[in-house]
């Protein structure tokens, strides 16, 4: 193994990881969280795909195979996409749905990972759900 490609590849592990530590516990807007985690991802994804070609992977395999692989990729990416919010105040990722406020300062969550639209008020704030009160019609 040339010894200038194992440097490569561990200086590009080590600023994966320092990425994924600054996304964890970092303090930035929450815009900036977002674009440099979907760039972190759309580069793990290339970099999956050219791995793949490198040790002839997709030179051996079938075209419905290569279809499922590309199709099983893009689905994981975009499926991280969806499920990590980032609070727009102080940029704190979130996985759990549940949440409706940022655990470190205490604004509101976006509604998923691709808007910084907060959620909406419930309109009963006993319902979790936010369903109206029924009220029965009177005789």
């Amino acid at each position: 193994m040339d010894p200038r490609l194992a440097a490569i590849v561990s200086l590009g592990a080590f600023v994966a990881l320092a990425l994924v530590f600054w996304l964890l516990l970092g303090r930035a807007r929450g815009a900036t969280k977002r674009l440099a985690y979907r760039v972190f991802l759309f580069s793990l994804a290339l970099g999956i795909v050219a791995l793949g070609r490198a040790y002839g992977l997709f030179a051996r395999a079938s075209l419905p195979f290569d279809l499922a692989l590309a199709t099983t990729i893009i689905l994981v990416v975009i499926g991280n996409l969806y499920a990590v919010r980032f609070c727009s105040r102080c940029g704190r990722m979130h996985r759990n749905f549940k949440a409706t406020a940022c655990s470190r300062c205490g604004d509101p969550l976006p509604r998923h990972g691709f808007t910084e639209e907060p959620r909406r008020a419930p309109l009963d704030p006993t319902d979790p759900l936010g369903r109206r009160k029924r009220t029965l019609p009177k005789k």
